[in-house]
């Protein structure tokens, strides 16, 4: 699912100044390929780029980039999806690839979206904001080429903190390039004395000041937004005031909390270990409220003490000086990541390292009862909560293997620690599910047996979950043996799991009924295969989508190799209607893939 407010322009600060020489730079960079906006945190990149895109006549696709959308699918999934904000069916060829039977390479992806790009009518700007935190070299590969064949109609952006990982000489070379720098981007000596005479309302200050402000801070504009509130003190800037001091993030600390009441001092310095905030996180952080209400939309009628939190980040948003809004109709906010980093400093200095994991344990449970669990395990982690952190993840298996949400799965086993995961056999049996659904069969023996041998050293106390481990067991030793050819061996092991697994291990469920089917049908008695799998949807499968599509998946291999080309047509149009039903990728590619047997 996507974050659709990652395709929205990002709101302009209400102390915004006219910067007319970045827009004139922006208007004629538009007959080049590519505009490279490169500098450090807080020097106003997006801004400059967001206030010269309202002023522009030509149609934007934004994408709002964090670290996750380095997974290559993840990125192209918002790529196309920012594109399709004003070209509707831009990119539907290069996710119709992934459907195929065998994985598209990135340069037919490139080529397909190349194509795609020349068929959007009219001029065009494309917004990569945030494209530092793009670590993934498929991502870096496919960018390239398209760069190398964007059209001409249009343009696009790339926002970042470093120099990304392209080609950017050769681009140079051929004048397909166009940068913008912090020597652009910082505020010079007239636009730092507008800003504070107009957006902070500090009509007094001394051009003296304005100097002073311009030669220590190099125009660097999240510096100035920290400072002012310093400076509507008393106009001036602080005594011995340097740039260069090791102690100015401390100093600066000081004295903006130091205008706060102690509420928002509180509140400010204890929040600050969150990524993002709304109204009952913060509360449930600030007051250990156990029976808070978890919820992400922030809908509710808020309790009184949300309701504090509320008016803080609120009060905090307006004066533009700490929070930055992420979701206005859910009330989420976020830390400028730099005031941020001073905030947790100031937060290690003034709590012990037990209030503060304590400040995490408390982020976790929270987040976990509103199922947000990748962020909930973080702090749960960093609170030393490792036994939560499991249980968390253990619970999360079942639903996740069904979803069919592997690389998930694997990031939030590799959030724990190895040691941990090589006594707990709930997550190494996950580790084996992952190396069946990557076809490493011999991987899946290895790891079946070194989890045998913990089962037989007592690694579980619990008689029903040692039961249902082994049941799994049986389960992909009913595979290996199916696929080895001997099908009395693959029947026997399913039936084994069939007798054990709890009727909520619904994955695990229909791969040995699948598996016990395929052994009789290969055994001669396709009638007691057919048997099988329809019963199986009868009963256990009934109004369960990813079920049903499982059997239909088996009775499609069953009809493949019986010969029945038929049958196989018709239960093949039914396994795509019901996988798209229930979004399980593999089997609608399982649907098309005997589809095109059959053509």
């Amino acid at each position: 699912m996507l974050l659709r407010t990652k395709l929205l322009l990002p709101p302009l600060p209400p102390d915004l100044i006219a910067r007319p020489q970045i827009v004139d730079t922006l208007n004629h960079a538009l007959n080049r390929t590519l505009t490279l906006v490169s500098a450090p945190a807080g020097f106003g990149k997006t801004t400059g780029v967001c206030q010269w895109l309202q002023n522009s006549s030509r149609p934007a696709a934004w994408v709002s980039l964090d670290r996750d959308d380095s997974d290559f699918e993840r990125f192209l999934h918002y790529l196309v999806a920012a594109l399709q904000t004003i070209f509707p069916s831009f990119g539907a060829g290069a996710f119709r690839l992934f459907q195929e039977d065998q994985a598209p390479t990135l340069d037919e992806i490139a080529t397909i979206l190349c194509n795609d790009l020349l068929e959007i009518p009219g001029e065009f700007i494309l917004v990569l904001d945030d494209y530092h935190l793009i670590q993934e070299q498929a991502v870096h590969h496919l960018l390239e080429k398209m760069i190398d064949y964007f059209p001409a109609h249009g343009h696009l952006v790339l926002i970042s903190r470093a120099d990304p990982l392209l080609p950017l000489t050769r681009w140079r070379g051929r004048g397909q390039l166009i940068e913008l720098r912090a020597a652009e981007l910082r505020f010079t000596t007239n636009e730092i004395a507008v800003y504070l005479r107009q957006a902070c309302g500090l009509s007094a200050v001394t051009s003296k000041v304005v100097s002073e402000l311009a030669h220590q801070t190099e125009g660097w504009i999240t510096g100035l937004r920290l400072l002012a509130p310093t400076l509507s003190k008393n106009n001036a800037l602080p005594a011995g005031y340097t740039w260069s001091n090791p102690h100015i993030w401390s100093y600066l600390v000081e004295e903006v909390l130091a205008f706060q009441p102690p509420a928002v001092q509180t509140f400010l310095l204890q929040t600050s270990i969150l990524e993002w905030l709304c109204p009952s996180l913060c509360d449930a952080v600030l007051h250990d409220t156990a029976h808070s209400t978890a919820s992400v939309n922030e809908q509710a009628e808020p309790s009184p003490v949300e309701s504090q939190s509320r008016d803080i980040l609120e009060a905090l948003r307006r004066a533009n000086l700490f929070v930055v809004v992420i979701d206005e109709a859910k009330n989420h906010y976020r830390y400028h990541p730099l005031f941020q980093g001073l905030l947790q400093q100031q937060l290690r200095a003034s709590l012990t390292e037990d209030e503060i994991a304590d400040l995490h344990r408390r982020a976790g449970e929270w987040l976990a009862s509103a199922d947000e669990i990748e962020p909930a395990l973080s702090h749960l982690l960093t609170a030393g909560q490792v036994d939560r952190a499991v249980a968390l993840v253990e619970e999360s298996i079942q639903s996740l293997l069904a979803a069919e949400a592997y690389a998930k799965l694997d990031r939030w086993i590799d959030l724990l620690p190895e040691e941990r995961v090589r006594r707990r056999p709930a997550l190494l049996l996950a580790r084996t599910w992952q190396q069946r659904y990557r076809f490493r069969p011999g991987a899946v023996i290895m790891q079946l047996k070194q989890m045998a041998a913990l089962l037989d050293e007592g690694g579980v106390a619990d008689p029903l979950i040692e039961r249902t481990h082994r049941a799994q067991i049986d389960t992909l030793h009913s595979e290996y043996y199916y696929w080895l050819g001997d099908f009395d061996q693959s029947a026997v092991f399913a039936e084994q799991a069939l007798t054990a697994l709890p009727v909520n291990m619904i994955e695990c469920r229909a791969l040995a009924v699948s598996y016990l089917a395929l052994s009789r049908q290969a055994n001669g008695h396709l009638s007691d295969a057919l048997q099988q799998l329809n019963s199986f949807m009868a009963n256990e499968a009934a109004g369960n989508s990813f079920l049903e599509t499982r059997a239909l998946m088996a009775i499609q291999l069953v009809y493949y190799l019986s010969g029945h080309l038929g049958l196989l047509d018709q239960v093949s149009e039914r396994v795509i209607k019901v996988a798209t039903g229930c979004n399980l990728a593999s089997g609608v590619a399982w649907g098309h893939y005997f589809q095109g047997i059959i053509a």
